[in-house]
């Protein structure tokens, strides 16, 4: 599959903090729920109420996050 590839069922292919940054990934967020706590990036003008790519900074890695499960706050 060519690495480039983009939809809203397969995230993009980032596995740098770097790479997520230049890729617009800019705004550091806590989404936190009962069973996970997750330090992400996101793009700033993210929907944080449905489902949303977010750049995983403890794992490294692209994820869909379903925003309604978590509560999210600024990275400060």
């Amino acid at each position: 599959m060519d690495s480039n590839f983009h939809s809203p069922e397969f995230p993009p292919v980032v596995d740098a903090e770097a790479s997520a940054i230049a890729a617009g990934f800019t705004k550091a967020v806590i989404a936190d729920s009962s069973q996970h706590t997750l330090e992400l990036l996101i793009k700033p003008d993210t929907d944080l109420d449905g489902t949303f790519e977010a750049y995983d900074r403890s794992e490294n890695e692209m994820l869909s996050v379903n925003g309604w499960l978590f509560d999210i706050s600024l990275d400060t």
